[in-house]
């Protein structure tokens, strides 16, 4: 298959201002030579020369040598330029008859151009007729998307109008990679082949459009590269499909939304009318499932506000990530936001719900800030059940953790249900004096301690009772010997009077430094 015919030698023979350019080699059929780029070059040739190449040059190098002008024909035939066009300072200098033939043999169109002619100018020239006919193309291609969309033709015909103008196969697919249409209905769609090319609407991402990379004719069109082209004559159009889509998929947002938040917060009379409403959304609310709640914050002094389009655009992205995340490990999520405030509820199904419920939140995490670098994410989760839910119960477990999340002294960004049992306990025994006296008492030994030395005696008690009094993990994550590791145990027992080889001490240790600070 040859290159698309966009512009070709024969358009710049006919319609050029330039006068005096002669054609020393054979008569070519010119309207089917294409011409895609313009290169200015002297020797060597090396890799400067492209396929479909209007080669300008002076061949200085190799006027005075038959040979080295014969090589130099060779190499740019080899790098499957259009022609090449000679001028030369000597009015009188004629190319021999030896160099005319091996370009005929090489089957390369040579032409002579006045001296006088800037080659700067002649490439403005070629530059601006080539993307002048690209866009009268672009613009019947454009045409076409139109006449089907208001038409009500299917996406489909969209990507057969693109793969048409290209002549290439055409994939057009959601923003999670999802193929909507395919310009072939027996296409071997592998992304590996495909380079895919944004399709939005202002700021918002929704869809791409893959073109086959591997097929011989990629190389001869320029569509990867004319990016302005793409978006105005391609893209726009496309856009109209998705944005009609991108209604629909408000309106059913909107309802699944509400839909989340009555069933948090308990706003239905009939729990079987809710449940009714619940399939025809595509939710079975005879199951059981896990809350959980994400805040988003800024790490900047100025906050988001709720109502900016900032926040809107940030609000749209995360609800992508989190739907996404939900479809990678293929469970039933039931998602609502207020502003940057996500309310989830997942499914609890398999072996281990708790495991699934845990990957699932990591996988958000991980994803937020692996696209975002300047917001803080916190994290409330449910029990996890395995009987059917009591969702207004898990939406107010899941919210309390994230309170004690958001209010946490030792920046910890995720809470369970069970991490504000703890915390409860421990609200209630720091309101006993006595107990708050007992605490302060042992705690400030080591604070006093701390004051003299660079060990941080608390920090390490701290770090063991989190690692589960495990001496080896304890260390890992402190970056310090074992050996030190036992030093400082030793201390701490030596400090607080108290030993770490006892479970009542250990508990009581545990107690009073989680009312000196919650972690």
């Amino acid at each position: 298959m040859g290159a698309i015919l966009i512009y070709t030698l024969a358009d710049f023979l006919n319609n050029n201002p330039f006068g005096g350019i002669e054609c020393i080699s054979q008569k070519y059929e010119f309207d089917k030579i294409p011409v895609q780029s313009v290169s200015v070059i002297e020797l060597p040739v090396d890799d400067f020369v492209k396929e479909y190449d209007f080669v300008l040059s002076t061949a200085i190098g190799c006027l005075d040598d038959d040979n080295a002008f014969k090589n130099f024909i060779k190499d740019i035939k080899k790098s499957k330029a259009s022609a090449l066009f000679l001028s030369f300072k000597d009015s009188n200098y004629k190319v021999s008859s030896d160099i005319i033939n091996t370009a005929d043999e090489e089957g390369l169109p040579v032409f002579t151009v006045p001296w006088r002619y800037k080659f700067s100018d002649i490439s403005d020239f070629i530059t601006n007729c080539i993307y002048e006919k690209k866009t009268e193309l672009y613009k019947i291609v454009q045409d076409k998307l139109f006449n089907a969309y208001f038409t009500s033709k299917s996406l489909k015909t969209g990507a057969e109008i693109i793969s048409s103008f290209l002549c290439v196969p055409v994939a057009i697919t959601d923003k999670f990679g999802d193929i909507k249409a395919v310009s072939h209905n027996d296409i071997q769609y592998d992304k590996e082949q495909f380079k895919h090319i944004d399709i939005r609407i202002n700021e918002f991402l929704m869809g791409y459009i893959y073109v086959c990379r591997n097929e011989k004719n990629i190389n001869n069109t320029d569509i990867l590269k004319n990016n302005e082209l793409i978006e105005k004559y391609i893209c726009l159009p496309l856009s109209l499909w998705f944005n009609r889509e991108s209604i629909e998929n408000m309106v059913v947002f909107k309802l699944k939304n509400d839909f989340v938040w009555d069933l948090a917060n308990g706003r239905y009379e009939s729990f079987a009318e809710m449940s009714k409403q619940g399939l025809k959304l595509g939710f079975n609310l005879y199951k059981p499932y896990t809350c959980i709640a994400f805040k988003i914050a800024s790490c900047k002094k100025d906050d988001l506000d709720e109502y900016s389009h900032k926040t809107a655009l940030l609000a749209s992205k995360i609800e992508d990530i989190i739907t996404e995340c939900g479809r990678k490990i293929s469970q039933t999520v039931m998602l609502a936001n207020k502003g940057l405030l996500f309310v989830i509820y997942i499914e609890n199904t398999g072996l281990k719900p708790q495991n699934t419920v845990d990957l699932f939140a990591e996988n958000i995490e991980k994803a937020l800030k692996e696209s975002f670098n300047d917001i803080k994410i916190y994290c409330g989760i449910s029990e996890v059940s395995l009987e059917n839910a009591d969702f207004s119960a898990l939406y107010n477990h899941a919210m309390l953790s994230l309170h004690y999340c958001e209010n946490s002294k030792d920046n910890s960004y995720r809470f369970t249900y069970r991490d504000t049992k703890i915390f409860r306990i421990i609200s209630a025994l720091q309101k006993n004096d006595d107990i708050h006296k007992m605490a302060f008492d042992t705690v400030n030994k080591l604070l006093d301690y701390d004051k003299n030395s660079d060990i941080d005696l608390i920090g390490t008690l701290i770090e063991f009772i989190n690692s589960n009094y495990n001496i080896s993990q304890t260390a890992r994550k402190l970056h310090i010997h074992r050996q030190s590791l036992l030093y400082r145990l030793d201390k701490i027992e030596s400090v607080t009077s108290m030993s770490l080889q006892s479970r009542k001490d250990l508990f009581l240790l545990e107690i009073f430094t989680r009312i000196y600070r919650d972690y």
